[in-house]
């Protein structure tokens, strides 16, 4: 195990963090139009906790921290023990923004500076 390179997996992670990144924006666009959309619920729970799996591997806690408030967030939401309203899905465009941009600076600089804490310490909140 020591020819792991966690460099050659970054355009990977890139890829499919983008991808489900696009995914939670249409889930997101649905779930504007119908707060109830199960499907579009269990969907964005996925792919939140998708990116948080993939992140604790990667090492990019601040990533980790935040979809996983947000990942407990949707379960709450899937299980119905809160509803989805307009703050709460504003804030959650909020952290989706923050994270594109976190991988943007990734993908051009090998890193990123961008600091999620506070958006984490908000989904806490909500």
């Amino acid at each position: 195990m020591s020819d792991f390179n966690l460099a050659e997996l970054l355009p990977f992670y890139l890829d499919e963090t983008d991808e489900n990144i696009a995914a939670l924006n249409d889930a997101l666009l649905r779930l504007e139009q119908e707060p109830d959309d199960s499907r579009a619920l269990a969907e964005a729970f996925r792919m939140f906790h998708s990116i948080k799996g993939a992140s604790v591997v990667m090492g990019f806690a601040s990533v980790n921290a935040l979809t996983h408030v947000l990942e407990s967030l949707f379960d709450q939401l899937r299980n119905k023990k809160r509803t989805l309203d307009r703050p709460v899905l504003d804030l959650t465009f909020r952290c989706l923004d923050e994270l594109r941009d976190y991988h943007k600076e990734l993908r051009s600089e090998g890193r990123s500076e961008r600091d999620l804490d506070g958006l984490t310490r908000d989904v806490e909140a909500a």
